[in-house]
């Protein structure tokens, strides 16, 4: 019976220093490094490298080129489960139900979760040409499509980063700051104009339009989008991007979180921010 309780302790022990790197992880400014872990953990190196090889392994965490840790896109599953729990999509529903009314185009509502933005609600189209096959629970990505980048544009360059690398992890680093580097000046138009536009750029005759919500903590929660066939680009842009910043500067209120306002910049290739085209 002794020897019993003392494995049952000393597997709660690595279970708590498994929930503890995780958490340092998650709430770190900067991604940390196993010794990091170590010295902050006040662990030995070898313990705390055997717990991350185990989350790295599972999904639960990932690494970087330069040893550096996030959370893994496995996170993603609990906290999916959470938001469930919460009835979060419920909360926001009414919004995108408005939106889906006006616009008579598919509408669907994303989470930012972990290294992932997440679709947490589909409502389709009511015209015959229509968007049709999202499906709650898809992710990747995040840098091609209108909803994703609605997101990115508000994220630290270290998570932009972190996510990137998450998309594409057998780039070399030369690949990667090139990637960064097209990217930026792409989000900075979606942070002028409150919202992105993508047209055709993640899949054929097929556009979307997207805005940011803002949770309490200030920061971006997720995105409201918009997709319709291509031929109808041009509302899309205009009065449907309208009605997609309206609904996200809503949510955001309704979250207690902040309110970005748009303003109409140049439209920059074919897969970013647009003009709301008054």
């Amino acid at each position: 019976m002794t020897a019993r309780v003392k494995e049952i302790s000393g597997g709660l022990k690595t279970i708590e220093r498994a929930l503890a790197v995780l958490e340092i992880v998650a709430t770190a400014a900067v991604p940390p490094s196993t010794k990091d872990l170590s010295t902050k953990l006040g662990h030995n190196i070898s313990s705390t490298y055997n717990i991350v090889s185990t989350l790295l392994s599972s999904g639960y965490l990932s690494k970087d080129n330069e040893g550096l840790l996030r959370l893994g896109a496995k996170v993603a599953v609990l906290t999916n489960a959470l938001e469930r729990a919460n009835d979060y999509a419920r909360v926001l529903r009414p919004y995108v139900e408005h939106v889906n009314r006006v616009s008579g185009e598919t509408v669907y509502l994303t989470r930012l979760i972990g290294q992932r933005v997440v679709i947490q609600s589909v409502l389709d189209g009511n015209q015959s040409l229509r968007v049709t096959g999202l499906e709650s629970d898809f992710s990747g990505s995040e840098d091609r499509r209108a909803s994703g980048k609605a997101i990115l544009a508000f994220l630290s360059d270290s998570d932009v980063r972190g996510i990137l690398h998450s998309l594409h992890p057998n780039e070399s680093e030369q690949q990667a700051e090139r990637r960064v580097r097209s990217l930026r000046g792409e989000l900075s138009s979606v942070r002028t104009a409150g919202f992105a536009f993508e047209n055709e750029a993640f899949e054929p005759g097929i556009c979307c339009v997207a805005a940011p919500y803002f949770g309490a903590d200030g920061r971006v929660a997720g995105s409201i989008a918009v997709s319709g066939p291509s031929v109808r680009a041009a509302t899309l842009q205009g009065p449907i991007a309208d009605e997609v910043i309206l609904a996200a500067q809503r949510m955001s209120i309704e979250l207690g979180g902040r309110v970005v306002e748009s303003l109409d910049p140049p439209l920059i290739g074919g897969a970013c921010a647009g003009p709301r085209g008054r």
